[in-house]
């Protein structure tokens, strides 16, 4: 019989609607720089678009599309649907390479099953986005003047759909941790303050408001977590570190080279840079960070470094990669995490980080294992898998033990997110 747990994680995905990110400022910024987007990556066969796979990716686009019609709670509610279905991947197995069986659904009689494990519920970190961007006129174009206003209503829309999912739910499984965006470019110092004491949780009294577990960070929307040269901008970003640290909340930062840009190529991939958090982490070593992603790379110049693992110690030119520096800010800062929403869609990546901790001793191999967290990054990954259970899919047929699966999707995930939790 199964061993019954408490929870399982998914400590990174998305909820939103088709009105909620800012499509002028991204298209904007393509317009601008295409030059560098062409070039960035984002045509790789391993991101997202190729010339083999453009049918597939039009009917991918269509599904997210027809997911982003619907409310925040309606989304929840067919992630929950998802998971109590069987399915079979339209694929053929990435592991096999034969057509996969027909997998029985992971929600029944109320629990979730994962390998030999059951489990009362299956807590959700849905990350608000704050896409408002510090210029917010551009010329030629009709754009939202009150950028406020515009994520307000995310957030709230995200407080919504929990009660909506809550009241609605056939299983109530899901247990919601939201994360806050903030682009503090994009506003002052006085509405940082406003969104951190109305919207997180706060140990000493909580209001209805206060529902969010964390603060979510997305560099490529011009935000440098360290702009030593902009004193208001650091004085905004010290405020930020100051609130999470003093009340023990944890901060998630978009960390691979592609995504929601708004801001030219090489600045994004600069202020993404686990480099770059290295300053932040020097004043705040105390900060429970989680680099989104584990710092996937999928432009050309990267992506061979990011395949061979065996090369991480030996070969100091390809020591560069976004993914090692991780790994070496966990051996150096206890409160480093990372997690693999997105990058876990290729069973490449689940080799490849297995295989990486042959080349650390036994004490760094399990720092990084206990800061390892499972991810989706639900809905964006419906642009490579089936659905939300073929991810999980993905992930159980992988090579990662069992007692370290349950350690990457639940005992990790609840240190990160409750710093006074043993694990």
């Amino acid at each position: 019989m199964a061993e019954i747990e408490s929870i399982f994680f998914d400590s990174h995905m998305h909820a939103m609607s088709i009105g909620h990110p800012n499509y002028v400022a991204f298209i904007h910024e393509i317009e601008s720089n295409f030059t560098d987007e062409a070039v960035s990556g984002m045509f790789s066969p391993t991101y997202i678009a190729s010339a083999s796979n453009a049918n597939s990716l039009l009917s991918r686009l269509q599904m997210i599309l027809s997911l982003m019609d619907r409310s925040i709670g309606d989304i929840f509610g067919l992630m929950e649907e998802d998971l109590s279905t069987p399915f079979s991947p339209k694929k053929a197995s990435r592991f096999s390479g034969k057509q996969a069986a027909e997998h029985p659904p992971f929600i029944s009689d109320g629990l979730f099953t994962f390998r030999d494990r059951q489990y009362r519920n299956i807590g959700l970190c849905p990350m608000i986005m704050d896409f408002s961007h510090p210029e917010q006129r551009i010329q030629g174009v009709y754009t939202y003047e009150y950028p406020e206003e515009k994520l307000i209503r995310y957030i709230e829309d995200t407080r919504r759909g929990i009660h909506l999912y809550q009241k609605h739910s056939p299983t109530g499984i899901f247990r919601i941790f939201p994360f806050l965006g903030i682009n503090p470019r994009a506003h002052d110092l006085d509405f940082i303050e406003h969104l951190l004491g109305t919207y997180l949780i706060d140990a000493e009294g909580r209001r209805e408001t206060q529902f969010c577990h964390g603060v979510k960070f997305y560099p490529p929307l011009d935000f440098d977590p360290w702009p030593e040269d902009e004193p208001e901008e650091l004085e905004k970003a010290e405020f930020i570190y100051d609130h999470c640290v003093s009340r023990g909340i944890p901060v998630t930062t978009h960390c691979d080279d592609q995504g929601f840009r708004s801001i030219g190529v090489k600045t994004a991939w600069d202020y993404s840079s686990p480099k770059r958090w290295e300053k932040v982490l020097k004043h705040y070593p105390d900060l429970a960070i989680d680099f989104a992603h584990y710092g996937w790379q999928y432009r050309p110049s990267a992506s061979l470094r990011n395949r061979t693992s065996a090369s991480l110690r030996i070969n100091s030119s390809i020591t560069d990669t976004w993914f090692t520096d991780i790994l070496q800010l966990m051996q150096d800062y206890d409160q480093v995490y990372a997690d693999f929403s997105f990058s876990g869609a290729s069973e490449g990546f689940y080799r490849h980080l297995i295989e990486s901790l042959k080349f650390y001793s036994h004490d760094e191999q399990e720092r990084i294992l206990s800061r390892s967290m499972f991810g989706s990054d639900y809905f964006v990954n419906l642009s490579k898998v089936d659905s939300y259970s073929h991810y999980y899919a993905l992930f159980e047929n992988s090579l990662v033990p069992d007692d370290q699966v349950h350690a990457f999707a639940s005992g990790n995930v609840l240190s990160w997110l409750f710093p006074s939790h043993d694990g």
